[in-house]
């Protein structure tokens, strides 16, 4: 079977966006394809630096106030394309990698040279660029080949943009390797960070305002009360003290650890006795996916996809954005209960195999092959 050749455009930075189209573009390698990463820089999360990469510059002109990024965004792709006769351009972000996928699209045809366009769209590029961009984002979801979303909470929202309404958004949710099924524990990083035997909780994330850090660290000085707790934040440390300035406040400061950010979170989810997020959106949340493959369990926010990631009550908790006595009071709840936090881990770890590579990557697959044989798609 002859394979599609695929140019993959996505942020390389920490995030789920990023996270997700760096571990597809490792899978597309792992299984013969020829993909091409095209972005500003290399992917924060692939660890080789032997895979296909088109650094993209920027256009300084002095009439405007910054570079312009999407136009040499747009001239980078149409030249991968034509170098390396790709026949599909991947995505993912809305807002400017598909806006640039869209209009190489239209310069290669006039050039003679036919691609198609996935965008797959993962959250603020749909609830913030979108909503303050909707004339934009409707024309460009619908301009697109195929658009995918990661979780259904997503595909409606994303739906309301097109108007009027055609075709469909389909629902592809993020995946897990299976490096994170089989976590095994660091003595010396757990020592590091909780030398007396602290239980430890973990928030992973961009440090967004989005992520709602200051209620996380609330929760936990009503947590480390009642029980000799750390709680590790890993991510950009330069966002987080931005963001995370009431911990100074209080004595439980000494027990919160930044980490900076991280190529291998298997570790500190191998070490992890919680997961904790306090987000006012995910579409998903491949973080809380990737703890529960490890068999960490979570308490977080009930917000967009979370409920397809974190089952209520049979792998962690759910509780209302703001809801700073209950995010603490489940926390408690599981790090009290040995019995309880194994059962939960268990229980993650099965909900996270629906969720594996092997489960999910023949539906992008399957995307690919139908484009590329100009068939009728079907998920």
């Amino acid at each position: 079977m002859k394979k599609p050749r695929i140019g993959l455009v996505y942020s390389p930075w920490l995030g789920g966006s990023g996270t997700l189209a760096t571990e597809l573009t490792l899978e597309l390698h792992k299984r013969g394809y020829f993909a091409k990463t095209i972005s500003f820089s290399r992917p924060f999360r692939m660890k080789t630096r032997d895979l296909p990469f088109a650094k993209v510059g920027s256009l300084n002109y002095p009439l405007f106030p910054s570079s312009l990024y999407q136009p040499a965004l747009t001239e980078k792709i149409v030249e991968t394309v034509l170098a390396d006769n790709l026949d599909i351009i991947h995505a993912h972000y809305l807002i400017p990698f598909g806006s640039s996928a869209i209009e190489a699209r239209e310069i290669l045809k006039r050039l003679g040279k036919k691609v198609k366009v996935i965008i797959t769209v993962h959250g603020t590029d749909i609830i913030r660029l979108g909503e303050t961009n909707s004339y934009l984002a409707g024309y460009l979801l619908k301009a697109a080949d195929v658009v995918t979303a990661v979780s259904e909470d997503l595909a409606l929202r994303a739906a309301k943009l097109i108007k009027p309404k055609s075709g469909s958004i389909r629902v592809v949710p993020n995946f897990v390797n299976e490096t994170f099924f089989d976590v095994t524990p660091s003595v010396k990083l757990r020592k590091r960070i909780a030398p007396n035997g602290e239980k430890i909780i973990v928030h992973m994330s961009n440090l967004r305002p989005i992520k709602r850090v200051n209620d996380i660290i609330k929760a936990f000085i009503k947590i480390n009360k009642k029980t000799p707790t750390k709680l590790v934040f890993v991510g950009d440390k330069g966002v987080f003290e931005k963001v995370g300035t009431i911990s100074r406040r209080f004595k439980a400061f000494k027990d919160i650890v930044v980490e900076g950010k991280t190529t291998t979170p298997q570790k500190y989810w191998a070490i992890a006795d919680l997961a904790i997020q306090a987000s006012s959106y995910e579409s998903f949340s491949l973080v809380l996916l990737e703890a529960a493959a490890a068999g960490v369990p979570a308490v977080s926010t009930r917000v967009g996809g979370v409920p397809d990631v974190v089952l209520d009550k049979k792998t962690g908790y759910l509780v209302k954005v703001g809801d700073i006595d209950a995010l603490a009071t489940y926390s408690i709840k599981i790090l009290a209960d040995d019995n309880l936090a194994k059962e939960l881990g268990r229980n993650a770890i099965e909900h996270a195999k629906s969720y594996s590579n092997e489960e999910i990557f023949p539906i992008f697959e399957s995307l690919y092959q139908s484009l590329f044989r100009l068939e009728k798609i079907k998920v």
